[in-house]
C-alpha cells in the first residue's frame, strides 16, 4: 500500500494513500457545505476533489496554503467538522460513497473502509499543526 508524506513547518506525517483519499473526500464535502470558510482555503480544498495523484504522491501543499495563522485555524476547524461528519457514517465508510467522489468503479482492495482507519488519519493530520 502506498504512502504519502505531508509536511507543514518542519513536521511531517506519513499516511496511507487510501485512508488519506477518504479523508480528502470528507474534507471536500464539508468545505462545499461550509458557510464560513475562507474563500481561498475553500477553493484549494475543493480542488483536491478534482485531482488525481499517483500512488505515494499526494501533496496538499499545506505550506503554501496555510501561510497565515487564521488559515491554519480555519483548516483545523474544517478537519474537526469533517471528522464529525465521518463519524456519522458508522463503523465503515461505504465504498459507494468513495466511488462516487473518486470516480472509481470499485475499490477491490477495501470495498468498505474501517472508520477507525479514517479517524486515525484525521488525528494524524491534525497533529501536524500542534
Amino acid at each position: 500500500m502506498a504512502h504519502s508524506i505531508l509536511v507543514f513547518q518542519g513536521r511531517h506525517v506519513r499516511l496511507h494513500d487510501v485512508d488519506l483519499s477518504a479523508v480528502l473526500c470528507l474534507l471536500v464535502d464539508c468545505a462545499r457545505e461550509s458557510q464560513d470558510l475562507d474563500a481561498v482555503l475553500m477553493s484549494h480544498v475543493v480542488s483536491w476533489g478534482r485531482k488525481y495523484w499517483p500512488s505515494g504522491c499526494i501533496d496538499l501543499d499545506l505550506e503554501a496554503l496555510l501561510f497565515k495563522p487564521h488559515l491554519v485555524q480555519d483548516f483545523l476547524s474544517l478537519l474537526e467538522r469533517s471528522k464529525e461528519s465521518a463519524e456519522q457514517h458508522g463503523e465503515y465508510l461505504n465504498a459507494e460513497y468513495l466511488n462516487e467522489r473518486l470516480g472509481l468503479e470499485g475499490l477491490a482492495a477495501r470495498p468498505s473502509m474501517p472508520m477507525k482507519d479514517i479517524l486515525d488519519t484525521f488525528s494524524s493530520l491534525a497533529e501536524l499543526f500542534v
